[in-house]
Parts: structure tokens; C-alpha cells; sequence
């Protein structure tokens, strides 16, 4: 960081009397792959660049990077350093937040939005306790349509036959009878049986 920021920074600091200044800002731009943001003091407008949005980051590996919290951008934000002659700045806490961001592993990522969505990236998700898979909708969609075909032949087969009349007593040959035709089904979609809630 330039040396102009960090004699800013230190003017900044000298009225409350900290050797590491604490400074309120505002979040002017987040950037979720290299998870620092640009924010602007609030008492003497100075912009600060690269801030960290943890204290701690793993430089080029971002697998396992833990808990990060993304400050919504216009929020306020209280901004420490870890150590006064480098100036490495990083976000204390954050009065907004954007989303959570958890990676722990290769294996293990999850994402939480102010939108409401949840994106879960992991090798085996359990729910309650439960023993059992949930059914993919696509291979689900397509053993019903089979079956499904298999009895659309047996409703054609049916259509098309013509049982014999057969012979009454006292010789007289019975009408042929010819059944009503039956209607054969709508093949499912895997637009009817997804849940768009929660996607595999």
C-alpha cells in the first residue's frame, strides 16, 4: 500500500489514540476471487483499496478459505489492520452483508444469498437423519414413461381387438362385440415431478 494511505491512516488514528487504527467506512466495491473490497473512510473520505475481508487469506487457494462474509456494498464497515507498519487492512464486521461464502475442502463449498438461494457443493448432503437417496428426476421421468408405454400398447391392443360373439345355446351365434376405445395418457415431463426448490 502507497505511502500516502499510510500516513493517512495514521492521522486517522492519532484523535482516538490507536497504535493500529480502527476506521468506520463504506463499502464501495466487493471482489467475491480475490475477497478483499474497496472502501472509503467516513471522516476523511480517503478510498482504500485491496481491504481483506478476513484477516487471514490463503494466497491462490481458495479451498480452504473457511467462513467469509461479503459486506453489501453502501454498507458501513469497521476496518482494522494487522500490523501498523504494513498497513494490512482487513473488515472487522459489516452492518450489511451480501452472502456467506463457506469452503472448508475440495469437497465441501456453500454460498448463502440475501436473494434467498443456497448453492451446496458436497460429495454426500443428509436431511434429517434420512436412510434414502432423493430420486434423480430425470432417470425418475424416464422409467415412468416406460411404463407409461407399456400401457399405451396394452390400451391399443385392447382398441383393436374384436371379441367373438360366440355360440347361445340352441345355436344361434352371439354379435361380436367391440369394446369402446380407451384413451391412452400424457407421457410425464420432468417438468412434472421436479422440485425446482432444490436442484441436483
Amino acid at each position: 500500500m502507497s505511502d500516502t494511505i499510510k500516513k493517512a491512516l495514521k492521522k486517522i488514528a492519532k484523535p482516538g489514540g490507536y497504535d493500529e487504527p480502527i476506521i468506520r467506512a463504506i463499502v464501495q466495491s466487493v471482489d467475491k476471487n480475490a475477497f478483499t473490497c474497496v472502501v472509503k473512510a467516513v471522516t476523511s473520505n480517503l478510498v482504500m483499496n485491496g481491504v481483506k475481508l478476513k484477516p487471514v487469506i490463503s494466497s491462490g487457494d481458495s479451498t480452504t478459505m473457511g467462513l467469509v462474509v461479503f459486506p453489501a456494498v453502501g454498507s458501513f464497515v469497521l476496518v482494522g489492520q494487522v500490523a501498523e507498519n504494513n498497513i494490512n487492512l482487513f473488515v472487522i464486521s459489516c452492518t450489511s452483508v451480501e452472502s456467506i461464502s463457506m469452503d472448508m475442502s475440495t469437497v465441501l463449498s456453500l454460498l448463502v444469498t440475501t436473494d434467498g438461494k443456497i448453492n451446496l457443493n458436497a460429495d454426500k448432503i443428509t436431511f434429517n437423519n434420512g436412510q434414502y437417496g432423493i430420486p434423480k428426476s430425470d432417470i425418475l421421468a424416464d422409467v415412468i414413461s416406460k411404463l407409461q408405454s407399456k400401457v399405451d400398447d396394452l390400451i391399443n391392443d385392447f382398441n383393436i381387438h374384436t371379441h367373438s360373439g360366440g355360440t347361445l345355446p340352441g345355436g344361434i351365434t352371439g354379435i361380436p362385440l367391440v369394446p369402446g376405445p380407451l384413451t391412452t395418457s400424457t407421457y410425464v415431463q420432468i417438468s412434472d415431478i421436479e422440485n425446482t426448490s432444490i436442484i441436483q
